[in-house]
């Protein structure tokens, strides 16, 4: 990533930290599978306001949809598959794979209505 791609990042975070401040509902569609960008991510954003939600499938899904796409430089699903999920805690984690997208929104919604409070991110600050 580099020094001034983790600059940009951790501007990035504080504009939705700035955005959520205000009251306002942000979806961030992040992958993050560099241990340095999580901890700008956790120490910028509101660990109270923050539902971090894992997103799962097979490799073989990843390397799939990767294909798929074919805008996508090939190999970069089996680059990052084993380091996105290495801190392994979310508030909800649903599966790509076994569900629609509407699936998966839904899970994601009755999560959210499940647990008011997300902590996720408040553990994972506690980890630093």
């Amino acid at each position: 990533v580099g020094p001034m791609g983790y600059q940009w990042i951790a501007g990035m975070y504080r504009a939705i930290a700035v955005l959520a401040e205000e009251g306002l509902d942000v979806i961030v569609d992040d992958v993050i599978y560099d241990q340095h960008v999580l901890k700008i991510a956790v120490q910028t954003l509101p660990a109270q306001q923050v539902f971090f939600v894992g997103i799962r499938c097979p490799l073989e899904v990843a390397e799939g949809r990767e294909q798929a796409r074919g805008r996508r430089a090939k190999g970069g699903a089996r680059t990052f598959f084993n380091l996105v999920h290495v801190h392994g805690i979310y508030d909800l984690e649903v599966d790509s794979a076994t569900c629609s997208p509407m699936e998966c929104a839904m899970q994601i919604k009755k999560g959210l209505q499940a647990k008011p409070t997300p902590s996720a991110f408040s553990q994972l600050r506690a980890l630093e």
